[in-house]
This record gives structure tokens, C-alpha cells and sequence, in this order.
């Protein structure tokens, strides 16, 4: 799972979701000056990702239904590659639930919250600390600050640490090492530290295991005369598999993302500019990029190539539109899928395309793509690549490829392209 997933994933826990358990107990543990916390690492549970601070009385077992069982080896089942250092930061929120919610009101504050969220791309550990310290400082009116940090100790199958913080509203930001390598991320909800019982905090992690790839369609081998061939298949793996990250690559030099579901599954499409093409699916472990299996088969193409066409791919879910206008002024999209010698092939309305439009009857001038961001997805990175047929080689080349950070819902104007 890429980085930018997980600052999203920051910014929803954070800003969104204000969780806290408080069962008290006189009886139980009172230490003097704050509270006692403990961290131990556990096995995931499907569709986690992040760390989930949970408090109950010391002594008092898990509610039911909660994961507690740690994970052999911290290895992914035992796969060569293991996580050797964790730490621990945590911080001290300085405003109560209350204001905080009032605050989070505030349109000020959500808009400096966007603006920080576009104009910070974290990439280590340090840099994603201070990105949590800056949003908390946002969010807070500047109350907050980094209370402590420290490694955890990491021992065959668990990693352990027991800190003291003082009274308040907490969050708390995890880092994971593989090698040296800062590989992993996890963020808490906020929780509340008081001194009559202990807070229990349990890390959930993915956990895919040793993984495979099968393309179960189209077959090895395949001749179609169609220019799009629908690609399904799926990851095979012992464990959760919702943290896979997906890319298909055509003819080893033309990539986009893919959606993986929580069962392993793929199912997308490949527009062919060849007459010979290999379509190859790659799967990444989001807890090491050294954790991935491939399947590739070889598709062979005999219909007719279209004299310009254009393929929209983009980075996450939501729904982008690709349109084209011909030199008529004539235009191609959802509404109207074949006109004016224009086909719409494909039409993603979920996330991470492909869509694509070719011209298949050419009318002499100038044709106008855009994109549309129907669904209005702020955050998304789109791409559009424009292949035109070369008659002496016989299939078709990139003449343009564009990218473009939809900041907000307004329409991306690609480029014009003369036939």
C-alpha cells in the first residue's frame, strides 16, 4: 500500500474520527503523574492497516471478538524479509474533545488542513512525525506537541514497550524498519490518558504471506480483434490480502494501478497498440516492496488500429471522465459513446481506470481532449496518454503523455491534438 494511502488515512483518523474508551476502575492501577502505557504487537485483522488504541482495565480480557493472538516471527510467514525496529511517538493533543470538535468546525482550519495535506508529501519516518505535528498544531490552534518517542523492543514474536505519559488527549504515530529501511506506518485514534487505569494499545498490521498471481483472463496465447481485452485474475496468499498494491504494465513500457479487493481479486482492461502485446500483472506487499509476484500472458491483436486514441488512468477510486472533441466540435464521452467517428471503449465509473477513446473514422484538423471529474475526488493524480497509428511500423506510438493533481473538482483541459 503506497504512502499517500496512509496520509490520507492520517488525516481521516485524526481529523475525523475522535474515538476514546473509558472504563475506570478505582481498583486498578494508579500511577502517579500520568499513565501507564503498553504497546504490543498483534497479528491484523482483515481490512486493518493502522494501529488501534483500545483501553480495558489491567487483568480484564479483550472484548469478544477482538484479535489477540500475536503473529510468529514478525516475518510475514516467514518470508526472508523482517521487521528489526519500531518506534513510538506520541502526542499530546493540549485541548479537550469539546474544542477540539469546535475547532474542527472551524472552516479556516479545514481549509488550512487541505492545504496541508497537498503541499506535504512525507516520505520518512521523520518527515511523516513532523506531518503529525503539523496537522495536530493546525487542528489544536497550536496546542499540541510531541510528548515522547522511543523504540520499542522487539523479542521473537512481539514487540514490547511500557511508557508513563501524562493526563490528557493522545495520539500516537508508529514506525516500522526493515533493514535499516523505514517500511511501514500506523497512526492511532485519540485517546484519553488517565491515571486510574492502563491503556493497551494494539497494533494491526497486513500480513499477506508468501503471494502468488494467476491471470486467469484472457488465456496465454489469446488473438482477438478487439482493441480492449478485459483483464481478471487473482492473489493467492495465506493472509489478509486487502493491503495488496496492484499494477498491470503493457508491453513492458505502458503501467497503471490497479484496484485489488480484500478477496485477492483483479478485474480491469488493456487497450492493445500492438499487433503482439504482453500484459503483465504485478502484485506489491504493503509491508515490503520486496514482497511481490507477477503473471504475464502474451495477447495477440488483428483488427484495425485507430488512427489517434486516448487512454485516462488515475490513482485511486472515484470516477474521472475522459471526453473528446473531433474538429466538428462533435463530442465523444459517457452520453454519447460513438459519434462523430469517435469510440468510447472503455468506461470506469469505480477507480483507476482505464478509460479510452479512440478515433476509428479520422476527420482531417484538430481534436481537443479533457477530463472530467465526475464524482468530484479531490486528491486524485490522473494520467492521459495519446497513441497515434505510424503506418511504417504498423501499430501504434505515445505522442503525449500528461499528469494532472486534481486540487480541486474543475475540468483538466489535456491538450489538442492535430490528424
Amino acid at each position: 500500500m503506497s504512502l499517500t494511502f496512509w496520509k490520507r488515512s492520517i488525516l481521516l483518523l485524526f481529523v475525523l474520527f475522535i474515538f476514546w474508551g473509558c472504563e475506570r476502575n478505582s481498583s486498578g492501577p494508579q500511577p502517579e503523574g500520568g499513565s501507564f502505557v503498553a504497546l504490543q504487537l498483534v497479528y491484523g485483522h482483515p481490512g486493518g492497516g493502522a494501529f488501534d488504541l483500545t483501553r480495558r482495565l489491567a487483568g480484564v480480557p479483550p472484548a469478544p471478538g477482538r484479535r489477540s493472538q500475536s503473529f510468529p516471527g514478525l516475518a510475514k510467514n516467514n518470508a526472508a524479509a523482517a521487521i528489526d525496529r519500531a518506534e513510538v511517538v506520541f502526542y499530546d493533543i493540549g485541548v479537550d474533545t469539546a474544542t477540539l470538535y469546535q475547532n474542527l468546525q472551524d472552516p479556516a482550519i479545514q481549509q488550512q488542513v487541505y492545504e496541508l495535506t497537498l503541499q506535504t508529501d512525507p516520505a520518512t519516518f521523520e518527515e511523516w512525525i513532523q506531518y503529525g505535528a503539523s496537522l495536530l498544531d493546525v487542528i489544536t490552534r497550536n496546542r499540541s506537541r510531541i510528548e515522547r518517542r522511543a523504540d520499542l523492543a522487539i523479542s521473537q514474536d512481539r514487540a514490547r514497550g511500557e511508557f508513563r505519559l501524562q493526563e490528557g488527549y493522545k495520539a500516537a504515530l508508529l514506525g516500522f524498519f526493515e533493514s535499516g529501511q523505514f517500511v511501514y506506518l500506523g497512526d492511532s485514534e485519540f485517546f484519553e490518558a488517565t491515571p486510574e487505569d492502563t491503556a493497551y494499545v494494539t497494533v494491526y498490521m497486513y500480513f499477506t504471506g508468501p503471494i502468488g498471481v494467476s491471470i486467469q483472463s484472457p488465456q496465454d496465447s489469446f488473438s482477438t480483434t478487439e482493441r480492449v481485452v478485459f483483464v481478471y485474475g487473482a492473489a493467492v496468499g495465506s493472509g489478509d490480502l486487502s493491503g495488496l498494491t496492484g499494477v498491470m504494465v503493457i508491453n513492458d513500457s505502458i503501467s497503471q494501478q490497479i484496484a485489488i479487493d480484500s478477496a485477492g481479486f483483479f478485474n480491469t482492461a488493456a487497450i492493445l497498440p500492438r499487433r503482439t502485446n504482453t500484459i503483465e500483472v504485478t502484485v506489491i506487499d504493503s509491508l515490503s516492496a520486496n514482497v511481490r509476484a507477477s503473471d504475464m500472458v502474451t495477447v495477440f491483436f488483428t483488427g484495425n488500429f485507430p488512427a489517434l486514441r486516448a487512454t485516462l488512468s488515475w490513482d485511486g477510486f472515484g470516477d474521472l471522465d475522459l471526453h473528446m472533441l473531433n474538429p466538428a466540435g462533435q463530442e465523444c464521452y459517457f452520453l454519447n459513446p460513438s459519434i462523430g467517428g469517435m469510440v468510447l471503449d472503455v468506461d470506469n465509473m469505480a477507480g483507476f481506470g482505464p478509460e479510452n477513446i479512440s478515433v476509428v473514422s479520422q476527420v482531417t484538423g484538430v481534436y481537443t481532449v479533457f477530463v472530467e471529474n465526475f464524482s468530484g475526488t479531490t486528491g486524485l493524480t490522473a494520467t492521459v496518454k495519446i497513441f497515434r497509428y505510424n503506418q511504417l511500423s504498423g501499430h501504434e506510438e505515445l505522442i503525449d503523455e500528461q499528469t494532472h493533481l486534481f486540487a480541486t473538482p474543475d475540468p483538466w483541459d489535456v491538450g489538442q491534438y492535430p490528424l
